[in-house]
C-alpha cells in the first residue's frame, strides 16, 4: 500500500500532519516581527504558510532573511519541512 505524501510539507499525509497544518500562527510563539508580517497578509494557519515559497515570504514588507531563518527553524521544529535559508542569505545586508 502507498503512503501519499504532502505536496506542501513533504511528510505522509496522516492525522498528525492534518492536526499540525490546521495549527494557528500564533500557537508557533513566533517573534512579535514575523507574526506581525504573517497576519497582515492574512496568513493564519501553519497550512497557509507552508503553500508560500521563500521568495513569497521575503516579498513581503518588514520580513527579511532574519524572519525567513526563525520562521523555518520554527516550521522544523514543529516537525514539518521547512525553507532551505542560506548562510548568506540570513546575514546582515550591506550599505
Amino acid at each position: 500500500m502507498d503512503t501519499k505524501k504532502c505536496w506542501i510539507c513533504g511528510n505522509s499525509i496522516d492525522g498528525e500532519v492534518e492536526i499540525k497544518l490546521a495549527t494557528q500562527i500564533e500557537d508557533l510563539n513566533l517573534s512579535t516581527r514575523v507574526e506581525h508580517c504573517l497576519q497582515r497578509h492574512s496568513i493564519r494557519t501553519v497550512r497557509e504558510l507552508v503553500e508560500l515559497s521563500l521568495n513569497d515570504l521575503l516579498r513581503m514588507r518588514n520580513f527579511g532573511p532574519h524572519c525567513a531563518k526563525e520562521l523555518s527553524e520554527k516550521i522544523k521544529a514543529f516537525g514539518l519541512k521547512g525553507w532551505e535559508i542560506e548562510t548568506s542569505t540570513a546575514t546582515k545586508k550591506t550599505r
